[in-house]
């Protein structure tokens, strides 16, 4: 018997052969593979998903499968009773039954229901926002929200560094997010010339006409000494001469104005030309305050009378509450001037009736409030704006020509304190006062009195001012205006 398989197994073809081994050593394999049910649910990670995400028991699958032959995968018919509420952070126990064949599985799981992400971060971006060189930058806004905690906004870290800043927040499960920005620096604000004596001077023949200006830019501060003057001015020969000035800031921002100077028999001195109530000796500040009365126009208040020192308040009503500083701002012997009522740029430059519309509001509200006329005004953002053009083209041509036939005067300013926006301290407002009255024998310095940190530091400026031998004065309709000298708009 047996010499008869080996004689049939000799002449038995190979392929035959090779597939009687390879079923035999499938028999064996399989009967040594230890067959079991696996079910599996691929939300259900290492027993833990995340808050708020799909969780669903149809997804799950079980297959029979072995030790040794892994890649087996007979499908098994599954059931799965209990729930998972991703919505409600806990543990929840679902149980797995299947079978296939004469395999079973029963098993019960625990699903962790946790807050495995971390928070969004959002930024705010306002396409012309740009941040001055050198200076801070001015946040334009962020958020953060968590799907369990909430908003957390209020948890944010920021840290600005080599141009960029970045905002980090974890929320309370310890999920870090992180986000950076790239600071935009620019500089889009031209230099301001100011033609002191204004842009037109008589000067008498044969005398010697001094021209005297200044440029400030917000960014390189003084650069005077960068003025360019084309033309000149004959004092022996009777005539109307022109003079440009041009001058460019280290962001290529360029301005250029003129004046127009006459040399006549019978002109004027210059001293007429820096207004008949400004005194022709000595050093003289006149501190003017713009946008309010506001939440500090008290405290300031108190500093100035603290010094016997008084100054000009260029007016606005967008702070009815305050209305009343406007009455003790007169008493104690300031001056009482005309800005805006609702210093809104959209509406109070769409048209040049707005302008005056709005011009007399405020100076009906100044008359009621002080019982004193005035006449005396500063435009919302100087004589030189050019944020007017966005509303108006021109306007600003025509509302100069229209103060004169109304018999207004309006002021400007030849010294910035710079918390208009590009200063945020106390420190940088005290520096810019003194050095830009330091350049100038009559300054005109803007500054706002819903600043705090501008309030805060008129102390310690006004302490070194009379310190150094300078006099503070109120404007009036007749002081020197310091006008630009130039209308961009």
């Amino acid at each position: 018997m047996l010499q008869q398989i080996r004689r049939r197994w000799r002449h038995t073809p190979l392929i035959w052969k090779l597939a009687g081994i390879l079923l035999l050593v499938l028999i064996f394999l399989f009967g040594i593979n230890r067959w079991k049910i696996e079910a599996k649910n691929p939300q259900d990670g290492a027993s833990a998903v995340d808050y708020q995400s799909a969780w669903d028991a149809k997804d799950a699958r079980a297959y029979l499968t072995g030790s040794i032959l892994r890649f087996v995968k007979i499908p098994a018919k599954l059931e799965v009773t209990g729930t998972v509420d991703t919505g409600k952070l806990g543990d929840y126990t679902v149980h797995y039954t299947a079978h296939r064949f004469l395999w079973h599985m029963n098993e019960d799981r625990v699903i962790s229901v946790k807050d495995l992400s971390a928070p969004e971060i959002t930024l705010v971006t306002k396409p012309d926002s740009y941040t001055l060189p050198g200076k801070a930058y001015e946040e334009e806004g962020y958020s953060a929200v968590d799907a369990v905690d909430g908003d957390v906004t209020d948890k944010v870290q920021r840290k600005e560094e080599a141009g960029v800043v970045t905002y980090t927040v974890t929320d309370n499960a310890g999920n870090t997010a992180t986000k950076t920005r790239q600071i935009n620096y620019d500089d889009k604000v031209p230099p301001v010339i100011t033609l002191v004596g204004g842009d037109k001077i008589s000067v008498v023949l044969k005398s010697k006409y001094e021209d005297k200006y200044s440029a400030v830019d917000n960014v390189d501060g003084d650069i005077t000494d960068k003025v360019q003057v084309e033309g000149t001015v004959d004092t022996d020969k009777e005539g109307s001469y022109t003079l440009t000035y041009s001058v460019t800031d280290a962001h290529n921002n360029t301005t250029t104005c003129t004046r127009q100077v006459t040399v006549s028999k019978d002109a004027p001195s210059d001293v007429a030309s820096e207004g008949t109530d400004t005194p022709t000796e000595g050093k003289i500040i006149y501190l003017t305050f713009d946008d309010g009365p506001g939440k500090y126009t008290g405290q300031l208040l108190d500093i100035l009378k603290k010094y016997n020192v008084k100054v000009t308040f260029f007016t606005t009503n967008q702070f009815p509450h305050y209305q009343d500083m406007l009455t003790r701002e007169a008493n104690e012997g300031h001056t009482v001037a005309i800005h805006s009522y609702t210093h809104i740029y959209s509406q109070v430059y769409a048209s040049t009736d707005n302008y005056w519309t709005d011009y007399d509001q405020m100076k009906k509200l100044i008359e009621e409030k002080t019982g004193k006329s005035v006449n005396l005004f500063r435009f919302p953002g100087g004589s030189s704006n050019a944020i007017s053009k966005k509303y108006t083209a021109g306007i600003m041509t025509q509302l100069v020509e229209q103060a004169k036939e109304k018999g207004y005067t309006y002021a400007d300013w030849n010294v910035s304190s710079g918390d208009g926006g590009e200063v945020r301290t106390s420190q940088a407002v005290y520096d810019n006062c003194v050095r830009g009255a330091s350049n100038n024998r009559v300054s005109v310095i803007l500054c706002h009195d819903i600043k705090d940190f501008t309030v805060n530091s008129m102390d310690g400026f006004i302490s070194w001012a009379l310190q150094n031998g300078y006099t503070f004065l109120p404007m009036t309709e007749h002081s020197f205006p310091a006008h630009h000298g130039h209308i961009n708009n």
